[in-house]
């Protein structure tokens, strides 16, 4: 009768043990996710900045212009590398406000945004949003006009107003 008392508490004493023992794997788990999804937004950040600074040093492109029609229409210039579009700026404005947006392009995906948005009254404020993209279009990174990151943990759904992501067909 002792055997069997004795092998009840080591059993108990095991479901215990092993219980805390689980507790600290699936933490354990959840810890290394979340640190391989933030590596991974960094890692595909670092890579479109890689990327940018690509497209941005590339100085023999063949560039077409679709010049605005009015003052309510943006111009849009396309950049184009060995046939590939790479990169599309649309700007324009009227009198007090002047918009700038480069979308910077890879296999046909836009992976960048850059938006700046200027207002010329008393004085001139600038307001600037960068948008990050992952190989699935996806917004991975927003940085609002004020320097605040927002990471897709943070539930970025890619509707950040109306410069979401933007399909670009020739």
């Amino acid at each position: 009768m002792e055997l069997v008392k004795l092998i009840a508490e080591l059993s108990i004493k095991n479901i215990f043990k092993r219980r805390f023992e689980m507790r600290k794997i699936l933490l354990s788990l959840f810890f290394v996710a979340a640190l391989s999804f933030a590596r991974s937004v960094d890692e595909t950040v670092a890579q479109i900045r890689r990327d940018y600074n690509e497209t941005n040093s590339y100085k023999n492109y063949d560039v077409v212009t679709q010049p605005a029609e009015d003052e309510s229409e943006l111009e849009i210039k396309r950049y184009y590398k060995d046939g590939e579009l790479r990169k599309v700026v649309t700007f324009g404005g009227n009198g007090r406000v002047a918009e700038t947006t480069e979308y910077y392009l890879k296999n046909g995906q836009t992976y960048f945004k850059y938006f700046v948005r200027s207002i010329h009254y008393n004085g001139v404020s600038r307001e600037d949003e960068r948008y990050y993209y992952d190989e699935d279009g996806e917004l991975v990174r927003f940085i609002d006009g004020s320097g605040e990151v927002y990471e897709d943990e943070d539930g970025l759904d890619g509707d950040y107003g109306f410069y979401g992501n933007q399909k670009w067909e020739d």
